[in-house]
């Protein structure tokens, strides 16, 4: 116990929330605040606990944190501290600050459990468990011996029940999260063509923002002042070499390119992009191309002040494109007022590459693999990624790319699975970390290969934690970290991981579909609805977040009002883009409206996705149809997968689900089975589980009916894409329809309340 107890903060949490707890306490110690949290305190004891009860007796203030996890857990130690906490306040003038709640996800205040003296005190929000400067300050405050009542509200304090007055809190976490598409549209698809980018936030939703963090700075998209769509490439590359050489700085915080592209072309405040992206800096710049020549202009503006702190004018020949990139960030550097240590400082001396060729053929190669919606593209990489190191062998970063590649061929595309592939993912990655060992970059590539290509988790585990602690500012790493917690299930550490990723790349619509997945998967359809509220409230016109929220409506609550909604906001023009098309095709799909969907593929062709409407075929007595259906439009399909991805679990889970329908039982069976064993849940707690469940619907069409509805049971009691809502009018489960089993797995309420 310290020697000033008057001076401690004893944090109290739930053994769920640790990683969360262990933010808070290093924030807190790092801004010279005295905290209690000791992790050993899991093994509990008698002499334990007389510890945590002499501390709480004699700590300053008592910070309990509150979230889905103490929610779910109606026992637990953490329960005792706070009852103990509790009663100490009974000995308090009612002005004396002592509890300090702090909630880090969607808990309501009204709804928590908690002691009632908890509720009669200011709460703080701090989502995903990250402080702000104003939490810590508050601490400070209170410390201090401020009364409670005298420290004012903190700028994520939502009243319970209310909606948030100020909607930095919900938008920045969810436009940052939801400029892409909804979960269920666009999360198991990449061929499909988007819809429009979405315009960025509109006007008034900073009001109350505060100051962004001083070391930190965001790369707007350059403009080609040229106007020719084959300078796309080279803007493409200026901007994301930019952006990894500031990334390799510790100590300053870098913008994401995804983050930042929503900004092309907007008209809007410098200090209002500045706090809506969390950076004290922005840098933009423009492309003009003469010839063979090009002239650059670049200026760094300091948001909070709207001053200019740098300008410059590069003229090179096209031949030279390389020295504009390495002059960039060795420039602007010294106006952003880092610290730099030697390694940093020598980093950004380097030039990427001695060769003007290799260097233009890694940027062609870069935005193949950017565009990755068929193998070809990733074919088209390798190539070009080939002949650049040919030229210069040196060239670390065409190494980490063509390292990607590779990883991409033989674990995400599944084309390529062989020893040979797999050697050739660590010759590359072992190139780059000979010639760059402690970039960031080359570390991700490490973690990703032990995840992808091994599966070996804790390896994986270990190389994104230590990329975090040594790159506090790198998102990626949490994203990928996130990514892994999922595939174990740890599903309420990876929602933390996303949250924090999130907050740190406004804008990534990447972070966007997968942490919309997450809450749609786990049924958190509090803080889905919230979010997706907030998100359309900043972009009101916006189609993606009223077909994202349509789709919320009809998973959460079985209402196609928000599908309406979202068909009157269309132009003409977009109702008959080959996307929305696609979009209404689902629709018809899942709210069982058999008129569309047969015209869609009379009119529009047909895709493998729809294998629904082969079942409608059947069910409605079409059967000479559904095998022509069958024959033409999904056999070419498992036939090329067969060629292409022969080991993929989804190549085998097609199969099974066409077998099925044919009525070829053993070839049906036979295909689940090597489904399963290529990909089991166990392994994988979201695809394996998500063809489980496509699975099932191959036993409901072998007539095995009780297998389909154990499969159902089992699953709904698990994060899965399986919405009861949807299933009552989906034309997939048709054959179940007025089966008494169905009826009741579709009316247990724990089959539609959230998971935790």
């Amino acid at each position: 116990m310290p020697e000033a107890p008057d001076q401690a903060v004893f944090l109290s949490y739930s053994s769920q929330d640790l990683e969360t707890a262990r933010l808070l306490a290093d924030a807190m110690r790092t801004a010279g605040i005295v905290v209690w949290f000791d992790q050993r305190e899991l093994l509990g004891g008698d002499q334990w606990d007389a510890k945590i009860r002499s501390q709480i007796h004699a700590c300053a203030l008592f910070v309990p944190v509150i979230s889905a996890n103490t929610q779910a857990r109606l026992e637990g130690y953490f329960r005792i501290e706070w009852k103990l906490a509790a009663q100490r306040t009974h000995a308090m003038a009612e002005e004396k600050a002592f509890l300090v709640p702090v909630v880090i996800d969607s808990t309501r205040d009204a709804d928590a459990k908690v002691p009632a003296e908890f509720k009669a005190v200011q709460w703080t929000r701090l989502p995903g468990g990250e402080p702000t400067p104003q939490f810590l300050a508050r601490v400070q405050q209170l410390l201090a011996g401020e009364p409670a009542a005298s420290v004012p509200p903190p700028p994520h304090k939502v009243a319970a029940g209310s909606r948030p007055s100020n909607l930095r809190t919900w938008a920045l976490t969810a436009v940052i999260a939801l400029v892409a598409t909804s979960v269920w549209l666009w999360s198991t698809r990449r061929g499909d063509p988007p819809l429009a980018r979405p315009a960025p936030p509109t006007a008034t939703a900073v009001a109350n923002a505060t100051t962004p963090p001083p070391h930190s700075i965001a790369v707007l998209p350059f403009a080609d002042l040229s106007g020719e769509k084959k300078n796309d490439y080279l803007l493409a590359g200026l901007e994301e070499d930019l952006v990894t050489d500031l990334s390799s700085i510790k100590t300053l915080k870098v913008v994401s390119r995804l983050s930042a592209a929503i900004y092309r072309g907007a008209n809007k405040p410098l200090r209002q992009i500045g706090i809506e992206l969390g950076a004290a800096f922005v840098l933009s710049g423009s492309i003009r191309r003469e010839a063979n020549s090009i002239r650059f202009s670049a200026q760094l503006i300091d948001t909070r002040t709207e001053q200019q702190v740098w300008a410059e004018k590069f003229d090179r020949e096209l031949t030279n494109v390389l020295a504009l990139q390495s002059a960039l960030a060795k420039d602007i550097v010294p106006s952003l007022r880092v610290a730099l240590q030697p390694a940093e400082q020598a980093a950004l001396a380097r030039t990427p590459t001695t060769s003007e060729s290799a260097y233009d053929l890694y940027l062609r190669a870069r935005q193949f693999r950017a565009n990755f919606r068929e193998e070809k593209f990733l074919e088209n990489a390798e190539a070009l990624l080939r002949q650049a190191l040919a030229l210069d062998p040196g060239f670390m970063r065409a190494w980490i790319e063509l390292a990607g590649v590779h990883r991409e061929r033989y674990s995400t595309f599944g084309d390529d699975r062989t020893e040979t592939r797999l050697a050739l993912v660590e010759q590359a990655i072992a190139k780059a970390q000979t010639l760059a060992p402690t970039a960031p970059d080359v570390l991700l590539g490490q973690g990703q290969i032990r995840h992808y290509c091994y599966r070996d988790y804790p390896g994986a585990i270990a190389i994104y934690q230590k990329l975090i602690a040594d790159y506090p500012h790198y998102p990626e790493a949490r994203n990928f970290l996130a990514f892994l917690y999922r595939r174990l299930g740890r599903w309420s550490e990876a929602l933390e991981q996303w949250r924090l990723a999130s907050r740190a790349e406004p804008g990534n619509p990447e972070r966007a579909k997968t942490l919309m997945m997450m809450l749609a998967w786990v049924r958190r359809h509090e803080e889905r609805i919230a979010l997706g509220t907030a998100v359309e409230h900043f972009w009101p016109d916006d189609p993606e977040i009223k077909l994202m929220n349509a789709y919320a409506d009809l998973i959460f609550s079985g209402s196609t009002a928000g599908i309406n909604r979202w068909r009157t906001s269309l132009s003409r023009e977009n109702l008959q883009a080959p996307a929305t098309i696609v979009q209404q095709a689902r629709f018809a799909l899942i709210t069982g409206n058999q008129t569309e969907l047969l015209e869609f593929i009379r009119t529009h062709g047909f895709s493998s996705e729809f294998i629904g409407a082969a079942v409608l075929l059947f069910e409605t007595g079409r059967r000479d149809e559904a095998l022509g259906l069958l024959e033409h439009k999904i056999k070419p399909e498992i036939d090329r997968l067969q060629k292409t991805r022969p080991n993929g679990a989804q190549t085998h889970v097609l199969s099974a689900k066409y077998f099925a329908l044919l009525g070829d039982r053993p070839a049906a069976l036979r295909a689940i089975a090597r489904a399963r064993q290529l990909l089991p849940e166990e392994d994988d707690a979201i695809n394996g589980v998500s063809n489980s469940a496509e699975l099932a619907k191959a036993l409901l069409w072998l007539g095995d009916k009780d297998a389909a509805l154990a499969e159902l049971d089992r699953l709904l009691k698990k994060p899965t894409n399986l919405w009861v809502n949807a299933m009552r009018t989906s034309v997939e489960w048709m054959a179940l329809r007025g089966e008494p089993r169905f009826q009741a797995i579709l009316s247990d309420p724990k089959n539609a309340a959230p998971l935790f």
